[in-house]
């Protein structure tokens, strides 16, 4: 991405399994987030169960909606970010929105919210208690 060019799911292959790795070794001792963009199904099951029949590990994914033009003004008003904002229509079109079916599910529309905002809602609809 930093090249100018989208991933595709072999580039994300082994920095989706160290996630995973990383995810299941910081949960035994407690809370863990981690931000990134999980866009397929495929790619929030890695993160949950690896590439195995292991165990899931424990998960609350947070899906942040927001319109297009929204997710562009915030990307392009980013400064030493690696995501050029022509990337971004690449994104909506690899997006597979999630289900709460498929795993513990938050969605935040982000259109109208500060990042302020939006980590309040987060924490609030978690139900994490922040110490």
């Amino acid at each position: 991405m930093a090249n100018g060019f989208p991933l595709n799911d072999d580039d994300r292959l082994p920095w989706l399994l160290e996630l995973h790795k990383q995810l299941k070794e910081k949960s035994e001792h407690g809370y863990v987030v981690l931000a990134c963009s999980a866009l397929k199904n495929s790619y929030r099951k890695i993160l949950a169960c690896g590439q195995g029949d292991e165990p899931a590990v424990p998960i609350l994914f947070v899906f942040l909606s927001g319109s297009f033009s929204t997710i562009c003004e915030r990307i392009t008003a980013r400064t030493g970010h690696f995501m050029d904002p022509s990337l971004l229509q690449s994104q909506f079109d690899t997006l597979e929105i999630p289900s709460p079916t498929e795993y513990a599910l938050i969605v935040v529309n982000v259109d109208e919210l500060t990042v302020d905002e939006i980590v309040s809602l987060v924490i609030q609809k978690a139900q994490l208690p922040i110490e």
